[in-house]
C-alpha cells in the first residue's frame, strides 16, 4: 500500500506531466518554431565599432532581435543547424548546442526569450520567474575549502 506522501507525489508528477504536455502542444500549435536565422553586421560611424544584429523567425512570424559581437561567417551554418526547426521555448536546449561560438549563443538565447516574452505578452523577467527584489540572499566566503557565513 502505498503512503500518503507516495500517494502525493505521484497525484504532483501527473500533474506536472499533464502542464508539461500542454504546454508543449501550446507552443506548437503557437507557431513559436524557429524557421530563420538573420546576421547584419554593422558598424558604428564615429567610434567605429562592429557588432552583429542578430534576427530569429518564427513560422508564425515573430521575431525576435538582439546584438553581439562580430559573427564569422564560418559559425553561421553551425547556429543555423542548431536553431532551425527548434522551439522558441527550447532555449536552454540551443544554447547548450551552441556553447562554443560565445557571443553568437548569447545572442540567439536572448532572441529566443524575446520570442517567448511577445508570445506570452509578458516581459522577458517575468517570463524567467519574476522579480527578485523580494529573494533574501545568503552570503558565504570560501578559505581553505570550507564555507563560512560571511
Amino acid at each position: 500500500m502505498l503512503s500518503n506522501l507516495q500517494m502525493r507525489r505521484a497525484r504532483l508528477m501527473a500533474l506536472s506531466a499533464a502542464q508539461t504536455t500542454a504546454a508543449a502542444t501550446a507552443a506548437r500549435d503557437a507557431g513559436l518554431e524557429v524557421t530563420d536565422l538573420a546576421t547584419f553586421p554593422m558598424r558604428e560611424p564615429v567610434s567605429r565599432r562592429a557588432y552583429t544584429i542578430v534576427r530569429l523567425r518564427t513560422r508564425s512570424g515573430m521575431t525576435g532581435y538582439r546584438e553581439c559581437g562580430q559573427v564569422t561567417p564560418a559559425d553561421l551554418p553551425q547556429a543555423l543547424q542548431a536553431v532551425k526547426g527548434m522551439q522558441a521555448t527550447a532555449f536552454e536546449v540551443v544554447a547548450r548546442a551552441l556553447a562554443p561560438l560565445g557571443g553568437l549563443r548569447a545572442a540567439i538565447n536572448s532572441a529566443l526569450l524575446d520570442i517567448v516574452g511577445k508570445a506570452a505578452k509578458a516581459p522577458v523577467y517575468q517570463v524567467l520567474g519574476g522579480s527578485t527584489k523580494k529573494i533574501s540572499t545568503a552570503k558565504y566566503r570560501m578559505s581553505n575549502d570550507e564555507f563560512r557565513t560571511a
